[in-house]
């Protein structure tokens, strides 16, 4: 799970500069679920409203961690669901090696609307549902962003999640996962990533096919 320590790391107690940006943002951030709606105002897609969705500190942290936003009103039609298989790390605040590869990730998309859109999301056992999420884009190519409220054995934690591509007949070109730990819950399991940490991860081949 892309939450969850990898099994050839170590926690790294020394913090970057992403993770100490992280930590203030995540004092800025108050949300109780993944159910923050949009705001009422006319969507465009643009950066500035992903920070009003997240906060700005969210979206340098993303940028840092080298995910691809794209801007625009005009996002493809995504309802289906995509597997990412070969699910590869591209970039880490961890001190974890990139290239390392992760349980395949299936996410399915519904109730697209202009400037929004459900999902859920499944790794293994582990099943995550985001609704009210934002999406932006235009022609082929899209971003999507929400704040997830996962469970894991029992346990509640939350993330800001951010997946981009482009749109094929046959899947998702050039996909794109990144998450970043807002609040582990104290991670009494012992198996997650540390609060203001994150990762990318892409499809290996390239492709999350369509299913």
């Amino acid at each position: 799970m892309p939450y969850q320590l990898h099994k050839n790391m170590k926690k790294n107690k020394y913090m970057k500069p992403i993770q100490k940006l992280l930590t203030v943002l995540f004092l800025s951030l108050t949300v109780a679920s993944c159910e923050k709606e949009p705001k009422e105002e006319i969507f465009i897609g643009s950066k500035s409203e992903v920070e009003d969705y997240f906060t700005p500190g969210v979206v340098t942290a993303l940028e840092d961690l080298g995910y691809t936003f794209n801007t625009g009103d005009n996002p493809p039609s995504l309802t289906g669901s995509y597997m990412a298989s070969q699910f590869e790390l591209k970039n880490t605040t961890l001190n974890e090696n990139i290239g390392n590869i992760f349980s395949d990730y299936l996410v399915t998309f519904s109730n697209q609307k202009t400037g929004s859109i459900d999902l859920v999301s499944t790794q293994g056992s582990n099943t995550s549902y985001g609704t009210g999420s934002i999406i932006s884009g235009d022609g082929n190519k899209f971003s999507v962003y929400v704040i997830e409220s996962v469970t894991n054995n029992g346990h509640t934690f939350k993330a800001a999640i951010a997946i981009s591509g482009t749109y094929s007949s046959s899947g998702i070109q050039s996909f794109q996962y990144a998450n970043l730990m807002l609040d582990d819950g104290g991670d009494p399991n012992g198996n997650l990533m540390p609060n203001n940490n994150g990762r990318l991860l892409i499809d290996k081949d390239g492709l999350a096919q369509k299913q």
